[in-house]
């Protein structure tokens, strides 16, 4: 009777011991600290990749808990320490906690270009208990940039440097993501825009425009606003007041321009009726793009 009494109580404690080891249940400011020197070299390939991401998927759909995913990332590797603080920024398996998830991307960021890139986006925008903190952002974003060249990333980058007025960060950026086609609302605003003003290595009005009507074929405002003015003002040496007025028209439709009017003030009412003719032909052939969510996480 005695044996029974002590295999059971052997049995509550260290079930009382499992359950305290759960990450579900860290307080928190549960210290990560020990996990760091782990992630500091090459991260652990795991051989059970495809229960991590089973275990992944099973939090995301199901709200389960993802016990394996804890025990693999607590083991340093790289791929389920993303994959954790993914679900407790996303509040999936685990009570949503910024912080956490922030300290969980910390320990594979150096060894996973997606947690440095989710960094990024976390100090970028700022996370409840996670500030702002766009300058502390660019290493991370970097890190994502330098190894997995994601577009997304890069662009953040772009627009950082432009505040900054580091033209030839923001320029050599650029040049590479026009290579990669992807996200040209932005980079072919941001090229052309630097190309008018001056701030490109050089002045080339036509690839100006060029680049403008990439990021107009994506319904950016500012840019169709911008090559308005370009082709209105013959930068590129030809004046074309008509196709300014159509971008004009274009710029009022997609938003993010300043409502200018200017090209159409000038024309005649007949001028006018058929520049917004044009425009209404263009616009019902080429749909409004679904937006670029530069918020989410990576996985």
């Amino acid at each position: 009777m005695k044996i029974k009494k002590l295999v059971l109580i052997l049995m509550v404690a260290l079930a009382a011991n499992a359950q305290a080891k759960s990450e579900d249940d860290l307080k928190p400011d549960f210290d990560l600290t020990a996990l760091y020197a782990k992630f500091k070299a090459a991260p652990e390939v795991s051989n059970n990749q495809q229960i991590i991401l089973s275990e992944f998927n099973a939090a995301i759909t199901k709200n389960t808990p993802p016990d394996k995913l804890f025990f693999y990332a607590k083991k340093g590797d790289s791929s389920a320490c993303n994959f954790v603080g993914y679900l407790f920024e996303a509040g999936k398996g685990v009570k949503q906690d910024s912080v956490k998830a922030e300290k969980w991307f910390l320990h594979c960021a150096k060894t996973n270009p997606k947690a440095a890139y989710n960094l990024g986006v976390m100090y970028s925008d700022g996370r409840a208990g996670v500030p702002q903190d766009k300058a502390h952002a660019i290493p991370y974003l970097k890190m994502a940039w330098d190894e997995l060249h994601l577009p997304l990333a890069g662009i953040r980058m772009a627009y950082w440097y432009r505040s900054q007025k580091d033209w030839q960060h923001e320029w050599d950026l650029l040049t590479t993501l026009e290579i990669g086609k992807k996200y040209a609302r932005h980079w072919g605003y941001l090229m052309g825009e630097m190309i008018i003003k001056k701030q490109a290595p050089f002045y080339d009005p036509t690839k100006a425009n060029n680049t403008l009507s990439l990021a107009v074929d994506k319904y950016n405002g500012q840019a169709a606003e911008l090559l308005a003015f370009s082709l209105g003002t013959g930068l590129n040496g030809t004046v074309d007041t008509f196709h300014a007025c159509v971008t004009e028209v274009f710029a009022e439709t997609f938003g993010g321009g300043s409502g200018s009017v200017r090209w159409r003030s000038g024309m005649s009412d007949s001028e006018v009726v058929s520049c917004k003719g044009e425009a209404a032909i263009w616009l019902s052939k080429n749909k409004r793009p679904d937006p670029i969510d530069f918020k989410s996480l990576m996985y």
